[in-house]
């Protein structure tokens, strides 16, 4: 058993290497029949050994296909949530991030590497225990009053200075300085009813869904920074967090809109004049025109969750003004708290590196991307993205949903024809014209984010690069509703860590196929199907044929329910998007893999061996759906895992694998599994 476990870890190490090479500008010359003998058995033995012979397929598929490979990859480290094919892929790409963050070039030229490496440098330099770094903080928010709760005397209370806080004049101007969001979020972007038109959108900030830990952190910081006396530290922290705490209770009908996933339902369109007759307490004009540094606010807006609008208006109401200001003050100053005193060297680099993607993220992409860039590997992306849409797209032409009304399968198919997809390689972004004009300091962290802040606001108005996107989509792909549009990161494409050409063509529809087929879901889902072509809501849907996907939500919804995980059964969910993308994409991905498959055979009798491993006793359609189930192999630390479902978005990894193959039909075929074993039910959901 122990040689067994090796090997499948000799096979992870001889693919991860290859990928670390091929990641960095040395190249391995692919033309050796050597090389490509070595790389196609090491994917074989990954394969192979990750796989538990003592489990029947028919039984549980996820635990046939992954047994092994959990036994060796184990999750063992408290500090490790999980670890999975993605988690592999941030290893490999972490190098590549501490080379370009550290392998300083001379002489220094005021580059864009090398701001991002002056930001870097003075991130790990930075010591949290200085009285630089106090002052540097202090300047941050002096402008905008003083902590009350550094007042030694917190029984009086300066009424002149109380009266002079403006809590939306504040939280407005440091949305026009710094992008900042307290509060209330502040939009302008594209009418989700009308893409020829941009409309301001009010709406609910990312508020914290763990008050624990930002206790926790507050606690620390009070101590270590404010030098709070312990015995005060904790009616500090409650009274602060209170008022998040207050924030997050929503109305009733905010909640049920919020269950419903109707965005419909959450936006409300208003003239300024009309909300400020209904909210009188809240001067809107006002507000963005600070907000927006214009006296030429447009005419209508979005109100987006109006619930929650309403019960801000009441805890701003019902909150003391000096508890209102420390905690905007706080929201300010927390994008530039860090502890270095108790941070382990390992733990900064990580800090500092996270900062690091969160403000040059883009650029950093882009860069490494170059490294191991592969037109190959492109067009071969590409293709298979067509081969996917064309699949789809037959199934719309050859009614494979009877169930849809035929108006609202011509609708599914132009939008189907209209989507697309990018890889996110930001080569069409101009980074020496975005960067130009910001100023890095090596020895001054605090100015660091200050200005890059600042930057970040004097630009948007200019440009719709993010410079958060990359951290947020760093490895999966993303359908975006409003765009109708796929973007891949190009961490995805890393070589030999999902596919490469050299493996059967049975893997990359599988695995990339597979992924590229879930995104397109989105499109039509619980959610998607809400927008048109064009990223516009709009209602395309009959009754009879939404009634129809109504139930087959409710199937899965009441499937998915059924399936037990630590002990727990997952919970009820009305909102089935990704559940219903991974069962309608394993479908997608088989039929433009069977599609490949017989259009090629004609011009390749061989094509039998070339789609297969040398001795592996599995055929190219079982290896295609090992290989889906492989993708999905993980080991979550078992401290961590009820807490998934506390959180849950996606199904736990296993049920990701037996649920869409439970209710495949061509699965139990290739498998033989009889009807009503565990993964042939009698009982199946469908929608796609």
């Amino acid at each position: 058993m122990t040689f067994r476990f090796d090997k499948v870890k000799l096979a992870q190490i001889i693919l991860m290497l290859i990928a670390n090479v091929l990641t960095s500008s040395a190249e391995i010359d692919l033309s050796s029949s050597l090389v490509r003998d070595i790389l196609r058995k090491s994917k074989k033995a990954e394969i192979i050994n990750s796989i538990d012979p003592q489990v029947q397929p028919c039984d549980n598929f996820y635990k046939f296909a992954c047994g092994q490979w959990q036994r060796v990859n184990k999750a063992d480290n408290s500090q490790t949530v999980s670890r999975d094919k993605f988690q592999e892929m941030t290893n490999i790409l972490h190098q590549k991030v501490y080379d370009l963050l550290n392998n300083r070039s001379e002489p220094h030229t005021n580059s864009i590497k090398d701001k991002l490496q002056d930001f870097y440098k003075s991130c790990i330099q930075l010591n949290s225990a200085s009285a630089n770094y106090k002052v540097a903080l202090h300047r941050i928010y002096e402008s905008y009053g003083e902590f009350f709760f550094l007042n030694n005397n917190r029984s009086v209370v300066d009424n002149a200075e109380m009266l002079t806080f403006d809590v939306w004049s504040t939280i407005a101007q440091l949305k026009r300085l710094y992008d900042k969001t307290i509060l209330l979020s502040i939009d302008v972007q594209t009418d989700f009813y009308n893409r020829n038109e941009t409309k301001i959108y009010l709406g609910p900030p990312d508020l914290s869904n763990n008050l624990q830990d930002k206790e926790d952190a507050m606690s620390w910081y009070l101590g270590k920074i404010f030098y709070i006396n312990r015995d005060k530290i904790s009616d500090i922290t409650s009274t602060l967090l209170q008022v998040e705490s207050d924030l997050s209770q929503m109305d009733v009908d905010s909640a049920e809109e919020n269950d419903g996933g109707d965005i419909n339902d959450m936006l409300q369109l208003y003239t300024l004049d009309h909300l400020q007759e209904k909210y009188p307490v809240f001067d809107v004009k006002s507000f963005l025109s600070i907000a927006l540094n214009t006296s030429d606010v447009p005419e209508q807006l979005y109100l987006f969750n109006e619930g929650y609008f309403r019960n801000l208006l009441e805890v701003v109401n019902s909150t003391h003004p000096e508890i209102l200001r420390d905690y905007v003050l706080w929201q300010l100053l927390e994008e530039y708290l860090i502890d270095t005193v108790v941070m382990k060297p390992s733990e900064k680099e990580e800090f500092c590196t996270k900062q690091s993607k969160k403000y040059f993220g883009e650029f950093m992409d882009h860069t490494i991307y170059e490294g191991y860039r592969s037109e190959v590997y492109e067009k071969e992306l590409l293709q298979l993205w067509h081969e996917i849409k064309s699949s789809f797209r037959s199934a719309f032409r050859n009614n494979s949903y009877p169930w849809m009304s035929q108006q609202v399968q011509r609708e599914a198919l132009d939008k189907l024809n209209v989507m697309n997809l990018t890889i996110n390689s930001y080569e069409n972004v101009d980074f020496p014209r975005f960067y130009e004009t910001l100023k890095i300091d090596p020895s001054n962290y605090v100015t660091n984010i200050e200005a890059i802040l600042r930057h970040r606001a004097a630009q948007k108005s200019t440009t719709t690069m993010s410079l958060d996107t990359a951290q947020l989509t760093s490895f999966t792909p993303v359908y975006r509703n409003s765009k109708n549009s796929i973007m891949i990161p190009v961490s995805l494409l890393q070589p030999f860590m999902v596919w490469h050409p050299l493996y059967p063509q049975s893997i990359k529809f599988a695995t990339l196929g597979n992924l590229l087929a879930h995104e397109m879901i989105h499109g039509f889902d619980d959610k998607g199907r809400r927008y048109d072509s064009y990223g516009q809501l709009r209602d395309w849907w009959d009754e009879e044929s939404e009634n129809t996907f109504e139930e087959g939500r409710s199937c899965f919804e009441q499937q998915y329910h059924r399936f037990v995980y630590e002990k727990q059964q997952l919970p009820l969910q009305p909102v089935q998007s990704e559940n219903i993308a991974d069962n309608a994409a394993i479908r997608l991905a088989f039929a433009a893999y069977s599609h490949w498959w017989h259009n090629t055979k004609e011009m390749q009798p061989d094509l039998e061996i070339k789609e297969n491993f040398q001795d592996l006793k599995y055929t190219n359609w079982e290896l295609f759906f090992i290989s889906y189930a492989q993708l999905w192999c993980d080991d979550v630390h078992t401290k961590y895992r009820t807490a998934i479902l506390d959180e849950i978005i996606h199904a736990p990894s296993e049920f990701r694998v037996i649920g869409p193959l439970s209710n495949f039909n061509k699965f139990s075929e290739i498998f033989k599994c009889h009807p009503g074993s565990a993964m042939n039910p009698r009982d199946k959901c469908e929608i796609y």
